[in-house]
């Protein structure tokens, strides 16, 4: 049971790590969108006096302007930003009662199988409620680089928090149990 909610801990934890680079992500996005639709919209009226010089590169600026500004509702970044912001923090306190149950499970030892199963069982439902709660019907697309940077702040926690990597952690707790 020990080795089912430490999986739980680390999963949790790790989309925790996930929605936080995540969110940073399309924060970014969505502000360089709306800079850009700024300055295209402040440099159209300088454009009318400089068409004649470039008016290539004045076109390119404004049809990309005008279909970013006629899609920008379908671009989901706002709404990811807002959804996110509402479910980090919820998360924290989420990760705040596991780390304190895992503390009960594996330094006291204080919980039989069944109690840790029932806490399994809790936590995944509370984190599945969550993530239904704060990011229903929102898309989130696949991030290379946020699963890397999820991983790497997962190791780092389990390096800072407990000393060790998390296979070596693992290991030696389940030796110290038998």
């Amino acid at each position: 049971m020990r080795e089912k909610f430490w999986a739980m801990y680390e999963n949790i934890k790790y989309s925790e790590r996930y929605f936080f680079y995540y969110r940073e992500q399309a924060w970014r996005r969505d502000r360089y969108i709306k800079i850009f639709l700024c300055i295209a919209s402040l440099s159209s009226v300088t454009s009318l006096a400089l068409w004649h010089k470039a008016p290539f590169i004045w076109t390119i600026i404004t049809v990309v302007a005008q279909v970013l500004s006629a899609i920008a509702y379908l671009i989901p970044y706002s709404e990811q930003v807002t959804a996110l912001n509402n479910l980090l923090p919820e998360m924290d306190q989420l990760l705040h009662r596991i780390d304190y149950d895992w503390d009960r499970i594996n330094i006291l030892q204080a919980l039989s199988d069944e109690e840790i199963n029932t806490l399994v069982l809790k936590y995944n439902a509370e984190f599945t409620n969550l993530e239904n709660r704060f990011t229903q019907g929102i898309q989130f697309a696949p991030s290379k680089s946020c699963v890397k940077k999820a991983q790497e702040d997962c190791e780092k926690y389990k390096f800072s928090r407990f000393g060790i990597t998390q296979t070596d952690y693992l290991e030696e707790t389940l030796r110290n149990a038998r």
